[in-house]
């Protein structure tokens, strides 16, 4: 009796997921709807100082022309592509309710992409279960929310590894590789430190399928060709060819005497300041990258166990908010409600498809491994809650992929 009651559940949860794959677009439109409304009647403002920023960094190219946070002196703090996503709606003069609106829709487009993939590698129940698990999973959808462009970047890493499933992981065609690259680039150009994370896994990919080779020297010459425009412009305008001024700055609030993993901004470093006061934003931003690289070359114990320990914060759901929000606390323990049973879920798949002798076939096993090198690049620099936004749809696909094995319709697999 037992057992034809767990048949009987497991096919009716089996219908259930089916359904929700089958009205993908009412669900997620539903669900996007909600987010919106619920956004203008509670949250409808701007919270953090970094929202300003970007706000005023496109407030002032639209009036000036001249890319800067102050009107009229330029800067490359901030990288250009979420700016110039951005800006369009600014000039509407529809603030930051018409950015959400947009940033929802995205949100709504990358739990598509992630029920796609799903869709492609486990059937159609672990599609539905990816919709399910990324509509309710808070912390994307929050960050959805906010002048941040970690929803936008989400939706491209989504873009990324659903192009190189489609192609295949084995061999990477030119016109593959140019897509890529051109993905890669984009993302880049939003959060530069993606530069080393895709770019890392591409690489990685090579390593272990030579046939690769040619495809991702394609695809990273296509992403330095997306980027060296806004590099030949901060060399001509500011005299450095990098692709943000603020790596010192994430540096030295990560790596230094008072960095502690959970801190990020709110550490202190008075002496530093003091120590660059009256120069201009390349040479601070030099200063700070060469402060932080002797403190670990002093320090490299030090620096070995608090790297160790902002890996292990990426996994984290606490961590101090330089601005104080009402009811972050509880937030935060939603989360970890939520992420915790979908990252053991992980390290569970993990195993099985290690110990099934087939882990270089199966891709969940990569998706993994992109997630731990976003961990690893992150840790270098300062840690934020928001930053896995880009990445943690990874691990809803991987989760949502390996409950669906137990499912009575998913008894084949399937390829994208």
């Amino acid at each position: 009796m037992r057992i034809q009651q767990e048949a009987v559940l497991l096919r009716s949860t089996s219908q259930a997921l089916l359904f929700i794959w089958d009205r993908r677009l009412v669900v997620i439109g539903m669900s996007c709807a909600v987010l919106y409304i619920g956004f203008v009647f509670f949250l409808n403002r701007v919270m953090f100082f970094d929202e300003q920023e970007y706000l005023d960094i496109a407030k002032s190219l639209l009036t000036t022309g001249v890319y800067g946070l102050t009107p009229g002196v330029p800067s490359a703090a901030r990288a250009p592509g979420y700016i110039l996503f951005i800006a369009p709606i600014v000039a509407l003069g529809l603030g930051k309710s018409g950015i959400v609106f947009a940033q929802v829709i995205l949100w709504g487009g990358s739990v598509y992409l992630a029920g796609t993939i799903c869709c492609g590698l486990r059937g159609k129940e672990a599609a539905g279960l990816a919709v399910l698990l990324s509509v309710l999973y808070p912390l994307n959808s929050a960050v959805a929310l906010t002048v941040y462009p970690q929803i936008l970047t989400a939706f491209l890493v989504l873009l990324f590894v659903l192009v190189l499933l489609r192609r295949g992981l084995v061999f990477f065609d030119a016109k593959t590789a140019v897509v890529v690259g051109g993905i890669v680039g984009l993302s880049v150009l939003i959060t530069p430190i993606l530069l080393l994370v895709l770019n890392g896994f591409l690489v990685l990919l090579t390593v272990v399928f030579r046939t690769r080779f040619r495809g991702t020297i394609i695809a990273i010459f296509v992403c330095f060709c997306v980027v060296a425009p806004w590099m030949g412009r901060n060399w001509f305008v500011l005299g450095t060819p990098s692709i943000s001024t603020i790596v010192g700055f994430n540096l030295i609030y990560a790596n230094s005497e008072n960095a502690s993993p959970e801190l990020g901004t709110a550490v202190n470093i008075d002496k530093y300041a003091d120590a660059v006061r009256g120069m201009n934003e390349v040479d601070t931003d030099r200063a700070f990258r060469d402060f932080a690289l002797a403190w670990i070359y002093d320090n490299p114990a030090t620096a070995i166990k608090l790297y160790v320990g902002k890996f292990i914060q990426f996994f984290g759901y606490e961590e101090v908010i330089k601005t104080p929000v009402n009811g972050v606390r509880i937030f935060q323990r939603v989360v970890a409600m939520a992420y915790y049973p979908l990252l053991l879920l992980c390290v569970i798949a993990a195993l099985y498809f290690l110990f099934s002798g087939t882990a270089l076939k199966e891709i969940e096993i990569w998706l993994i491994l992109l997630y731990l090198i976003a961990a690893a690049v992150h840790a270098i620099f300062l840690q934020r809650l928001r930053y896995r936004v880009e990445v943690d749809f990874l691990v809803i696909i991987v989760a949502a992929n390996f409950l669906s094995l137990w499912m009575p319709a998913n008894a084949t697999r399937k390829v994208l």
